[in-house]
């Protein structure tokens, strides 16, 4: 039963003013401490601060932090007189920060990424005629360096496009249009698709308790597999991805399920996999549902979905009833 509290007014007061004591999990302690070690090694190897207030850090107490509101001057509260301030200026000979210029290809691939990254529903048309109106005045030139360059730019759009999973049917559209326009575009969709196999063959599991640095770029890399599984969805909706090429990264994937649940120590990377076999097939059903290997994919479904956990060394309950998830959705 949850269990309800009702704070008065002085309550309210209470806490704005006296702070409150919450404990943070263990991970993110660290990552706390972490971070205010090397802003205290910065600050320490800076110039003495002048008269200034500032708001408290949060002490801590054991494993506890305590929120509370104070103001503070630093020890160094004496004003520095301006003829102090220019032999401090003078000591330390500031200089003033240099922004390096982007040109040629770097300053094109810029202004696309930021296209890239201001594209709406709203202002698609817009962002789209500017981004293929960038790669027109590129071709256009003609350089000695063309080729490179436009290498550069198709990589680029699709790595931005195929790891936004929010504006993933969006980008696909954008990236149909160019395709269009410019082969370049359509010629390295099979690669990418290599690249995406040949990755989800290589997912290897890392714990976080043992290194969660590793933790979080695996879980970042994982987010980005996702994104691209949707990717490759819509791109196979906009027919750059043929139907039964599709299918067979499913199938593919799912062959790699089998093969894994009766192998120690792969029960992550099966979740893993089941999850991007989620993604493909249920935002392709419609699509695919009356190609004639579509009974294969049901079928290997079910199978997974009859599994008992205790049964394999590599499959766990969260997987098998990601399976069944994926039937009910089929039915619905």
């Amino acid at each position: 039963m949850t269990t309800l509290y009702r704070y008065t007014n002085e309550d309210i007061k209470q806490i704005l003013f006296d702070g409150f004591d919450y404990t943070l999990p263990s991970n993110i302690e660290r990552i706390i401490v972490g971070l205010s070690s090397e802003i205290d090694a910065i600050i320490s190897s800076q110039s003495p601060v002048t008269t200034n207030e500032y708001t408290e850090r949060p002490y801590k107490k054991g494993n506890q932090y305590s929120s509370v509101n104070k103001k503070f001057k630093t020890h160094h509260s004496k004003k520095v007189e301006n003829e102090d301030w220019e032999n401090v200026r003078a000591t330390n000979s500031f200089k003033a920060t240099k922004i390096d210029k982007k040109e040629g290809i770097d300053k094109l691939m810029n202004d696309i990424r930021i296209c890239l990254n201001k594209i709406t529903t709203k202002n698609y048309n817009t962002q789209k005629d500017q981004i293929i109106e960038y790669i027109h005045n590129m071709v256009a030139e003609n350089d000695e360096n063309l080729l490179d360059d436009m290498s550069k730019v198709v990589k680029s759009i699709f790595d931005i496009a195929s790891t936004n999973k929010y504006f993933s049917e969006l980008y696909a559209n954008l990236y149909k249009e160019l395709c269009d326009k410019y082969p370049d575009f359509k010629s390295v969709i099979e690669v990418y698709i290599t690249e995406y196999k040949d990755g989800i063959r290589e997912i290897i599991y890392v714990d976080s308790s043992v290194d969660y640095d590793k933790y979080c770029n695996y879980n970042k890399v994982n987010d980005k597999r996702k994104a691209l599984s949707l990717f490759i969805v819509n791109l196979m909706k906009k027919k750059l991805v043929n139907t039964v090429e599709f299918i067979d990264i499913i199938l593919y994937l799912q062959d790699l399920v089998f093969s894994y649940i009766d192998t120690p120590n792969k029960l992550n990377e099966v979740e893993e996999i089941t999850e991007n076999l989620f993604i493909l097939i249920t935002n392709s059903k419609t699509e695919i549902a009356s190609e004639t290997k579509w009974e294969r994919i049901v079928s290997n479904l079910t199978k997974c979905s009859q599994l008992k956990a205790k049964d394999k060394p590599s499959i766990s309950s969260r997987a098998i009833f990601k399976y069944m998830d994926v039937l009910d959705n089929l039915k619905s």
